[in-house]
């Protein structure tokens, strides 16, 4: 079975899904894009296994981990 990933669909994320459909993990998920706060509520209602998520979601995670110091920022507004 594969694992299911929401990614967010904007510019900043572009990097970061270059890589997953440059590699082979892409053969072992099933890759949704989304907008932050669909990535989100599919995180939160158990409807992906994995997102890119705002970390103002965490709190209402019941379980979660953060599984790397990899995050997509910026400076400004």
């Amino acid at each position: 079975m594969k694992i299911k990933v929401s990614l967010v669909s904007y510019l900043n994320a572009i990097p970061f899904l270059y890589g997953i459909k440059n590699s082979k993990i892409q053969e072992e998920i099933e890759l949704h894009l989304d907008i932050p706060s669909d990535c989100a509520k599919k995180l939160i209602y158990n409807e992906v296994d994995l997102g890119l998520v705002p970390v103002a979601i965490i709190p209402q995670l019941k379980e979660h981990y953060i599984i790397s110091d990899y995050c997509i920022g910026a400076q400004g507004k």
